[in-house]
């Protein structure tokens, strides 16, 4: 990857800027073999041995696991002009991005070369393990692969005005104004034709994860900005904005077109108050909205199989102890967009103190709260269950038809699929304390050296498992932490400069219980880097990530064991990077 920017003086007052980014990743990963659908095999079937039907859930290793090989490229320009007009300062500039996927599949298997197989004798699990030949061949009879390929585009142009406008008895009205328009699209699709032939444009490619997605919109917005030192020490800023969006989806396998226009206009109230040069009091109160994502709505529905803990039945593991029911097998689920998903609105306050007590040092505490209305997201699938399990049913949660043995136990069917596909979840409220304390100072001949801490603590988590139900505290469950903190050191002498830097996340809940004698373990991570300025026009600066090699602590929330939000599994990296200006 690589990042290249120039400005050229066109005049004392006006000047042109261009940036070029543009970056590629080759990445190789392997999974479990797939899984095959589960079948049956009928007592009549050549080989069956057994003299009855029978059903079987199996991965035929013999196949080697699932390889996937992604090249994923990205480039972006921005180019524009900015400058001065009387006491304005004004920039517009033209920008375009694309980021391209394409993964080629292999290892997978097709469910119509697994019927044929399963017809005619050749399939057959129950012999496998005693005639590994066998396998093999079978495995060669239904192999299947794939090429997907996914892309995301946007073009655009933006312009935006700021300047003082008049002159106040404590300092100048100020002004910003901008206004932005994009094109944005998205494709993502299998190009093989295995992928659409099953019935009603399914995948006959098991385990390929086939979902598609196709659309395309435009997104224009507005906005503006007020600061006014309205008293001697005080300054007051009023801002508003409008966002506007205009889209639709590719057509589905019927030629449907799906659209969805949103808008909205939301406003902002801030202010900062410094009556002694070591003290600031700020604060701000306003809206916030934000449109779906094209992948959000236009995403098309696929199913897929699960497991992990996640999907454990909570209304029938309790009673049959059944692996089946345990999670350890796999729940089918369909996954997808939502073509009426609402906007996202919120509104959000803050209000702090910044103190510079002595020199050098700084310490800022800001308490939040942020009240959003129609989250948009997938549900969570082990909140979902547990929300299933306490409501005595969910419409997400479809199940078979209980059996005598069911209804004699007083437990309902086994689940037939969850939809898990993009929805406006309901409410959620957060609200936390933030604090930031920064301290440096001069070490003689030593250099330099500095400090900094950034604390965060959340007071609150409340969400809605599903519209309507009402908010839920999750605060403490898995990946909702309490606490979480950062801190480093800095040392600079000269061209040499030197940071240490460290993260921590507190303890949380793991996925299934919430006890205080079971939970995520915290996470710290140390980071070193070296940077060297010495040469002119040249910035050389390496590092270390993960400097003592620490593993993600332990999370049952699937198949990984650890938290993708917090654990990084990748263990000690070494990074370095070239800046040079001419």
């Amino acid at each position: 990857g690589g990042v290249v920017k120039a400005t050229l003086e066109i005049s004392p007052t006006m000047s042109a800027f261009a940036r070029l980014m543009a970056n590629q990743n080759e990445t190789t990963f392997n999974v479990a073999p797939t899984p095959l659908p589960s079948g049956v095999i009928r007592a009549t079937a050549p080989g069956n041995t057994l003299g009855q039907d029978y059903q079987y859930v199996y991965r035929i290793t013999a196949g080697g696991p699932r390889v996937n090989e992604q090249k994923t490229d990205f480039h972006s320009v921005v180019a524009g002009l900015q400058g001065q007009l009387g006491a304005f300062d004004w920039q517009a500039a033209v920008s375009s991005s694309q980021t391209k996927n394409t993964n080629h599949g292999s290892g997978y298997v097709n469910t119509d070369s697994i019927a044929t197989a399963s017809a005619s004798g050749l399939l057959k699990p129950y012999e496998f393990a005693s005639n590994p030949q066998l396998e093999e061949a079978a495995a060669r009879a239904i192999s299947a692969s794939y090429v997907r390929v996914g892309k995301a585009k946007s073009d655009g142009i933006d312009a935006k005005v700021t300047g003082d406008i008049y002159a106040l008895p404590n300092g100048p009205l100020s002004m910003a104004f901008g206004v932005e328009f994009r094109r944005e699209s998205i494709f993502d699709r299998c190009l093989t034709p295995e992928c659409t032939m099953g019935a009603g444009g399914t995948s006959l490619i098991s385990g390929a994860n086939s979902t598609a997605a196709g659309g395309k919109r435009n997104v224009n917005a507005q906005f503006i900005e007020l600061r006014a030192p309205v008293l001697k020490g005080l300054d007051v800023t009023v801002a508003a904005r409008r966002d506007a969006y205009d889209g639709e989806s590719s057509p589905d396998a019927a030629g449907v077109v799906r659209t969805g226009k949103y808008e909205k206009v939301v406003p902002q109230l801030s202010f900062e108050f410094r009556p002694v040069k070591t003290f600031l009091l700020r604060g701000v109160v306003g809206e916030g909205f934000k449109a779906p994502t094209l992948f959000e709505a236009y995403q098309s529905t696929s199913e897929s199989f699960n497991s992990g803990t996640t999907y454990r039945d909570q209304r029938r593991y309790p009673v049959t102890l059944a692996r089946e029911d345990s999670g350890a097998t796999q729940v089918r689920n369909f996954r997808g967009g939502q073509p009426g998903l609402l906007p996202e609105e919120s509104k959000h306050f803050s209000l702090g103190v910044v103190l510079d007590p002595i020199p050098n040092l700084s310490v800022s505490v800001d308490t939040w709260a942020i009240d959003l209305s129609q989250t948009i997201g997938l549900p969570s699938v082990s909140r979902l269950l547990a929300r299933e399990a306490a409501a005595g049913g969910s419409p997400l949660v479809v199940r078979n038809p209980a059996s005598a043995t069911d209804i004699s136990r007083g437990i309902p069917g086994s689940i037939s699929y969850i939809a898990l596909t993009y929805a406006n979840l309901g409410q959620t409220k957060l609200s936390g304390t933030d604090m930031d304390i920064e301290y440096s100072f001069r070490a003689g001949e030593y250099g330099k050296l500095g400090a900094k801490v950034a604390l965060s603590y959340l007071n609150s988590y409340k969400q809605e498992p599903e519209p309507g139900v009402g908010l839920v505290e999750y605060i403490g469950t898995y990946e909702v932490p309490r606490f979480r903190a950062s801190a480093s050191l800095k040392w600079e002498k000269g061209p040499w400069e030197a940071t240490w830097s460290t993260r921590y996340t507190g303890r949380h809940a793991q996925e299934l219980q919430n006890v205080d004698s079971d939970k995520v373990a915290p996470e710290v991570y140390h980071d070193l880097s070296l940077l060297y300025s010495g040469i002119k026009n040249l910035k050389i600066i390496g590092g270390v990530r993960n400097l003592l090699d620490k593993q993600p602590s332990f999370a049952n929330g699937d198949s990984q064991n650890f938290s993708y939000l917090f654990g990084d599994p990748r263990g000690r990296s070494y990074w370095l990077s070239l800046t040079y200006k001419f």
